[in-house]
C-alpha cells in the first residue's frame, strides 16, 4: 500500500515574463538558441547525465554518424577492394544485417541475465569491444579474404545492434520512472539519429576519397570506443543476490507469452503484411550504386558526390518524420499505407528516368536529379515506415512490451533481408554486373511493379481509428496471467500481501484495474486522504523494480509508504506494524530497499506465516499453498490489517503502531508449526 497526502501540487498563479519593446527580437533569438540547451539540461537532471550521454553516443554517433560512414564505406569496400558483383554485394549486405534479426535475443539477455550485478553496463562494454576489434582488424588486416571480411562486418553490426537494444532498454526503464518525459526521450533518440546521419553522410564521401574504405573502417573504431565508454560511465544500480536459477524459466515464460500473442489474428495479420510488404519491395541499391559510380554507362559520381546525395536524402527522411508527426499521425493505418505504398511505386520511376538518362533531355543534370530522387525516396520511405512503427508498438501486450517489440522489429528486419537477397537474385538473373547495366532499367521497372503489389494485402491491416487499441481484450487478460510467474512459482508473500491489499481495496471500494510500472495499480480516497495501491507483477524478489519507479513517479515521501510482506518469524496470522527497519534477509524487501537507494525509512506491515515444518527448505515452504487451517488464520487477520491501515490514515503511524502491536502481541500464545 502506498499512502500519499501531498502527491498533487495545486497550481498557483501563473508567472508571466514581459518582453520589453526594445529587446524583444534579441530575447526571442536568444531563447531559441538556449531552449535546446535547457531541454538537454532538464533531461540530464531528471534522468542522469550518463543516460543522455548514452543516447547521444548510441543513436547520434554510433547509429547516425557511424551508420552513414559504414554504409558508404562498405559499398566502396565491396566494389573497389573485394571487387564483387552488384548481386553478390547485395547478398553480403543482407548477411551483415543478420545481428539485427535476433534483437529479441539481445533484449532478453540484457533484461534477464545481469553480469557482475549489472544489466546494462556490461552489454555496452561488449558492444564497444566487438566494434573496436572488428573495425581495427578490417582497417589494419591487409589483403583479407572475403569470408573473413564479411565475418568482421557482421561482428561490427552485432556491436551496433547490441548497443541499440541496450539503450532502448534504458529508455524504456526511464520512461517507466519518468512518464511525463517519455516523449522527450523518444525525441532525443530520433533527433540524435537524424542529425548524426545528416552529418555522417555529408563527410563520408570525403573521407572515403581521402582514406579509402579501409581507412574509414579504422575511423569507425572511434564510435565503438565511445559506446564502450557508455558502459563505463552509465549510472546503474547494482543488482544484489540475483538468482541465475530463474534465467531458463524466465526465457521459457517470455517465449510462451510471445507465442500466445502471435496466435491472435489481430497480431499475426499485421505482422504478415509488414514482412510481405518489405519483401516485395525488392532492394536493388547495390546495382544502382555501381551504376552511379561507373565511368562509362553511368554518371560516374565521385565519393564526395555520393556522400552528399545520401546526406541530402537523409533530410527527406527527417521531413517525412515531421510530416507524419504533425499532419498524418491520426489518419487510419490502412488509408495511409495505401497511399504511401502507391507513392513508393511511383517514386521508383525516378530511378528509371535517371538510368534511361531522360533527365538530360529535360535539361536536369544527373547530380541534381539524383538528389531529388534520393530525397523523395527517403521521404516516402519514412512516411511508410512510421505507421508500421506505431502499429508495431500497439501490438505489444503489457508485461513483455520490450521483448515483443524487438520481435516485431526482427520481423521487419527479416523482411528487409529478404528484400535485399531478392534484389540480389533479380540483379543476377538480369545479368547486371560491375560493368554491364543494359538491363538495369528492366530491373527497376520490375521492382516498381512489385512495390505496388502489397496493395492487394491491405486487408491484413486494421482499418479503424489509429488511436484505438488493437489487441483483443482476451490477449490483454491472457498476458496478465502469462506475464507474471505462474502460481507454482509465486512466493507466499504474493498470496498473503496481495490478499491484504485486495481486502483493503474491497473494503474501500477502490478499483485496481490499471497497469503501471509493472504493477496492478489502483487509486482513490479514504475520507479526505488520497491512497495509491500497487501489487507488483514482477517476481517477488524483484518487487523493487515496480515499487521504486512508482514512488519516484508520484514523488512519494518514504514516510508515506507502507510495504506489506510475509514474515516467517511471526506465527501464522499474527501481524506487526513497524515504522522502519532492515530487510532481515527477505529478498523482496531487499529489492525494495535497493530501489529506494538504500533508504529504509518506510513503514512495513508484516504478516506472519510461521516457520517451515521439520527440515523443509524455506524456499520450498514459500512455494506451498496454505492449508485450510492456515488460510483460516490469514482470513481472520485480514480485517485486522485493514483496520490498521485505515488507522494510519486517520491517526498516524506512531499511534496506530502502539495500540495495534499491543493488540497483536498476545494473539497466539503458542507458536505453532503449520503442516503443509
Amino acid at each position: 500500500m502506498v499512502e500519499d497526502d501531498e502527491n498533487v501540487e495545486a497550481a498557483s498563479g501563473g508567472e508571466v515574463m514581459e518582453v520589453g519593446r526594445d529587446g524583444g527580437g534579441r530575447s526571442c533569438s536568444r531563447d531559441c538558441l538556449l531552449t535546446p540547451l535547457y531541454w538537454f539540461k532538464m533531461l540530464a537532471k531528471e534522468t542522469h547525465w550518463s543516460f543522455v550521454y548514452g543516447v547521444l553516443v548510441v543513436y547520434g554517433i554510433s547509429q547516425g554518424f557511424g551508420g552513414a560512414f559504414s554504409k558508404v564505406g562498405t559499398e566502396y569496400y565491396m566494389k573497389d577492394v573485394q571487387k564483387v558483383q552488384p548481386s553478390e554485394s547485395q547478398i553480403y549486405q543482407g548477411l551483415i544485417s543478420i545481428p539485427w534479426l535476433v534483437k529479441p535475443i539481445w533484449g532478453l539477455l540484457t533484461d534477464v541475465i545481469p553480469i557482475l550485478g549489472f544489466r546494462r553496463r556490461p552489454y555496452f562494454i561488449l558492444a564497444g569491444l566487438l566494434g573496436v576489434a572488428s573495425m581495427l582488424l578490417l582497417s589494419l588486416g591487409g589483403k583479407m579474404h572475403l569470408f573473413l571480411a564479411v565475418l568482421l562486418l557482421i561482428s561490427g553490426s552485432a556491436g551496433v545492434a547490441i548497443a541499440d537494444v541496450t539503450v532502448d532498454a534504458c529508455v524504456a526503464q526511464n520512461s517507466n520512472v519518468h512518464h511525463s518525459l517519455a516523449a522527450d526521450m523518444q525525441s532525443l533518440c530520433a533527433l540524435s539519429s537524424s542529425i548524426g546521419a545528416l552529418i555522417g553522410f555529408g563527410f563520408s564521401g570525403i573521407f572515403v576519397d581521402l582514406l579509402g574504405p579501409k581507412g574509414v573502417f579504422g575511423l569507425l573504431a572511434i564510435p565503438a570506443a565511445l559506446v564502450l565508454s557508455v558502459g563505463v560511465l552509465l549510472e546503474e544500480p547494482l543488482m544484489p543476490n540475483f538468482s541465475y536459477k530463474q534465467v531458463s524459466h524466465r526465457f521459457v515464460e517470455a517465449g510462451k507469452a510471445m507465442w500466445i500473442t502471435l496466435n491472435y489474428p489481430e497480431v499475426w495479420r499485421p505482422c504478415l503484411y509488414m514482412y510481405l510488404s518489405l519483401t516485395l519491395s525488392v532492394n536493388i541499391d547495390e546495382g544502382l550504386f555501381y551504376w552511379y559510380t561507373d565511368s562509362k554507362g553511368g554518371p560516374s559520381f565521385s565519393q564526395e558526390t555520393v556522400g552528399f546525395i545520401f546526406s541530402i536524402g537523409s533530410i527527406g527522411s527527417l521531413l517525412g518524420a515531421l510530416l507524419y508527426q504533425n499532419v498524418l499521425k491520426d489518419h487510419p493505418f490502412r488509408n495511409l499505407l495505401f497511399w504511401t505504398q502507391l507513392l513508393s511505386g511511383l517514386a521508383g520511376m525516378l530511378d528509371l528516368i535517371l538510368v534511361l538518362r531522360l533527365n538530360l533531355r529535360f535539361g536536369m543534370p544527373d547530380y541534381f536529379f539524383a538528389v531529388i530522387d534520393n530525397s523523395v525516396t527517403q521521404l516516402i520511405g519514412r512516411l511508410k515506415w512510421m505507421p508500421l512503427l506505431v502499429l508495431s508498438s500497439k501490438l505489444c501486450p503489457p508485461g513483455i512490451e520490450g521483448t515483443f517489440f524487438a520481435l516485431l522489429m526482427s520481423i521487419d528486419n527479416l523482411g528487409t533481408l529478404s528484400s535485399s537477397w531478392g534484389g540480389g537474385v533479380l540483379l543476377h538473373i538480369m545479368n547486371v554486373t560491375r560493368t554491364k547495366f543494359d538491363s538495369l532499367w528492366l530491373v527497376i521497372l520490375l521492382r516498381n511493379v512489385l512495390r505496388i503489389t502489397p496493395l492487394l494485402l491491405l486487408f491484413l491491416i486494421p482499418a479503424g481509428d489509429p488511436n484505438a487499441s488493437i489487441l483483443p481484450s482476451e490477449a490483454l487478460a491472457e498476458e496478465k496471467e502469462t506475464g507474471t510467474p505462474a502460481d507454482g512459482d509465486l512466493e507466499l508473500v504474493s498470496l498473503v500481501g496481495f490478499q491484504m491489499i485486495d481486502a483493503f481495496a474491497e473494503s474501500q471500494e477502490l478499483p485496481m484495474n490499471t497497469v503501471q510500472c509493472k504493477a496492478l495499480f489502483g487509486e482513490g480516497y479514504v475520507g479526505d486522504a488520497p491512497v495509491l495501491l500497487a501489487k507488483p507483477q514482477t517476481y517477488m524478489n524483484l518487487s523493487g523494480e515496480s515499487v521504486g519507479p512508482l514512488a519516484a513517479y508520484y514523488k512519494l515521501p518514504l514516510n508515506k509508504v507502507v510495504v506489506v510482506y510475509d514474515d516467517m518469524d511471526l506465527p501464522c496470522g499474527v501481524l506487526r506494524l513497524q515504522p522502519k527497519g532492515g530487510h532481515f534477509s527477505h529478498n523482496g524487501l531487499k529489492s525494495v530497499i535497493y530501489h529506494f537507494r538504500g533508504n529504509r525509512e518506510f513503514a512495513r506491515l508484516r504478516i506472519g506465516i510461521g516457520r517451515p515444518p521439520g527440515q523443509m527448505d524455506p524456499k520450498a515452504f514459500l512455494l506451498q499453498r496454505f492449508n485450510a487451517t492456515a488460510q483460516g488464520r490469514i482470513d481472520a487477520a485480514l480485517p485486522e490489517g485493514v483496520a490498521a491501515l485505515k488507522s494510519i490514515l486517520s491517526k498516524g503511524l506512531t499511534e496506530t503502531a502502539r495500540w495495534f502491536n499491543q493488540q497483536q502481541k498476545y494473539k497466539h500464545i503458542r507458536v505453532q508449526t503449520l503442516p503443509t
